[in-house]
């Protein structure tokens, strides 16, 4: 039984740690190559499972996509590619958190309130990903673009929800974010990117 105290106070201890690491470097883009990165991780999983509620949640994965976009930049220039692109996957898996997350939310309120995250969040990852996409060589550029793909299919779940429920979506444009030739190559299409179900007016007046 003390055994089992000694080990829970020592995995609070780690969690706890692993949050202040988080919070400490929030402005330090700790990447996949420090030290400390897998106490970064445990960091930010506790500060997901103490999420007051669905909506703080999402902000804080939202966040943390942010984060692995911005390290997997920071990685290709760093030129290590392979954990560029280990960051990229990292990144896509935490867009299907996001996306698994919004389906949860159920409050009309809260729902405008993530779609409009997402759409915004997403235009930032696409610029960074494109980027990390130019910056790799050919054999890490695969990896890249399917990351990219996890961020215009976010965005563009965000901008048709939104369209539907007849809100603006022309300020959430992305497809002039992504270089043509990297959309070629990571096989997205720009003429469908951020286009609502709306209609041609690219839900700038809501959906019919």
């Amino acid at each position: 039984m003390k055994q089992l105290h000694v080990l829970a106070v020592l995995a609070g201890l780690l969690l706890v740690t692993g949050i202040a690491v988080a919070d400490t470097h929030t402005d330090q883009l700790m990447a996949a190559d420090h030290p400390l990165y897998e106490a970064k991780m445990a960091g930010e999983t506790g500060v997901e499972n103490l999420a007051a509620d669905d909506m703080d949640e999402a902000e804080a994965k939202v966040n943390h996509a942010d984060k692995r976009a911005d390290e997997a930049d920071q990685l290709a220039q760093d030129d290590q590619s392979d954990l560029a692109a280990d960051t990229a996957e990292a990144y896509s898996d935490k867009m299907q958190e996001v996306n698994d997350l919004g389906d949860r939310i159920s409050d009309l309120a809260q729902k405008q309130e993530f779609d409009e995250l997402v759409a915004e969040a997403t235009q930032h990852h696409a610029d960074v990903l494109s980027q990390v996409h130019e910056r790799v060589p050919e054999e890490a550029q695969d990896r890249i673009g399917a990351a990219l793909d996890s961020a215009v299919q976010g965005h563009d779940r965000a901008v048709n929800a939104m369209a539907d429920r007849g809100q603006p979506t022309d300020q959430f444009d992305m497809a002039d974010r992504i270089p043509d030739n990297v959309a070629d190559q990571a096989g997205i299409d720009l003429d469908t990117v951020g286009q609502p179900n709306a209609g041609p007016d690219n839900g700038a007046n809501g959906a019919n």
